[in-house]
């Protein structure tokens, strides 16, 4: 990584989120140790916004403390990764259950204009991964339950990096579009069971295209 420069005050997050392209990229893996002097050195800066960024991405979830080793990327076990899959699943399906007709219109609306930006940016797997996390989020919204929207919230950057890594498959992102737009296309006619139907399928489709991603790996 080059030496790189920004703004004082913005610099913990951009810090923050050059550590996260670089696991999304696969330059860091599960286990591998962040050092604070490397990204000082990288940024041209002190220690401390370093401090803060890797404070920041635990978090998030991307890294944990170990003791006597320092900050390291944190990995999921396959077990996890189904479990964090099998929940955001869970809370979609009970969201269109719960969905009414005002929500329902809000949420189509706002899916078709999430659409739209996924077409543009359909080459791009990282903010196409972010754009899937909003279309998804939008059922969650609609279910006006702030518990639901709280304990999906807090699935967000697993989420996120769980999905860039199933987009990276051939077709990935062909296929959740044409998925996407008929899920919209379903609940905007009523078909609500064809949609929860739909929705689990596109769901459970993730993870074993993760799965297949690590190999023997035992960690993400």
């Amino acid at each position: 990584m080059k030496k790189r420069s920004v703004d004082n005050l913005a610099l913990p997050n951009f810090i923050k989120e050059s550590i996260i392209d670089e696991i999304m990229q696969g330059e860091l893996k599960a286990g591998d140790k962040l050092l604070e002097a490397k990204y000082s050195d990288i940024f041209g800066t002190s220690r401390a916004p370093v401090r803060e960024a890797f404070y920041l991405l635990s978090l998030e979830g991307y890294v944990h403390k170990i003791p006597r080793k320092g900050t390291v990327v944190k990995g999921f076990t396959l077990e996890e990764i189904r479990d964090i899959l099998e929940i955001r699943n869970f809370l979609e399906q009970l969201s269109i259950s719960r969905m009414e007709f005002q929500e329902k219109e809000s949420c189509l609306q706002e899916m078709r204009n999430i659409i739209s930006k996924m077409e543009s940016h359909k080459i791009d797997i990282k903010q196409y991964a972010k754009l899937n996390y909003e279309f998804h989020f939008q059922l969650i919204l609609a279910s006006r339950s702030e518990v639901i929207q709280n304990t999906y919230s807090r699935l967000a950057s697993p989420l996120i990096s769980l999905q860039t890594i199933s987009f990276m498959k051939e077709e990935a992102i062909k296929k959740s579009l044409r998925e996407h737009i008929d899920i919209i296309n379903y609940l905007a006619e009523g078909n609500i069971e064809e949609a929860k139907t739909l929705l689990h399928a596109h769901n459970i489709a993730v993870y074993p295209r993760v799965k297949d991603s690590f190999g023997s790996s035992p960690k993400a």
